[in-house]
């Protein structure tokens, strides 16, 4: 079944380019300093082809990456599929990184504050994890449809809604 992009997928497809610009922006840079070390003639023997190869290279990289999201915004559709929610799982975990300080003891004091918890849900579909939010875990049940969102062409999840 296939459905129109929202502004909200449209967005969210837009946002996922943005690796393209900045592979894109990697061969650009460099391109565009050797462009001015010959102009100012810090170094000779640049030749100037480069700068064009650079310009040439670092578009190509940025097409190459980002055509399937570009075709996904153009046809402005897409795909919608129901599976059948296996298990739900909730969890408590902890944020990497979250303390600050040092603690023999391991007991939290004025100089030290330990690891953050949080809590994790998820929706276990024909044996593949997706983290889902509070709100559409609470929604759900087990052995329930849920709708996957797909753009297309470049098969990205765009969201798992309720049925």
């Amino acid at each position: 079944m296939k459905r129109r992009l929202t502004e909200k997928d449209r967005k969210q497809l837009k946002y996922s380019t943005r690796i393209g610009y900045i592979f894109g922006a990697f061969i650009f840079i460099p391109t565009l300093s050797s462009c001015l070390i010959s102009k100012y003639e810090i170094v000779d023997n640049i030749p100037d082809y480069l700068i064009l190869i650079g310009i040439s290279l670092s578009i190509l990289i940025m097409w190459l990456i980002n055509r399937k999201w570009w075709i996904d915004l153009k046809n402005n559709e897409k795909e919608v599929v129901r599976k059948i929610i296996t298990k739900k799982e909730s969890k408590e975990d902890y944020a990497a990184g979250s303390s600050v300080g040092f603690s023999f003891t391991g007991k939290e004091s004025k100089i030290y504050t330990g690891m953050k918890s949080y809590m994790e849900y998820s929706l276990i579909i024909e044996n593949v994890r997706y983290k889902i939010e509070q709100e559409l875990w609470e929604k759900v049940n087990e052995k329930e449809e849920v709708e996957f969102h797909y753009a297309p062409k470049s098969k990205f999840l765009i969201g798992i809604f309720p049925k």
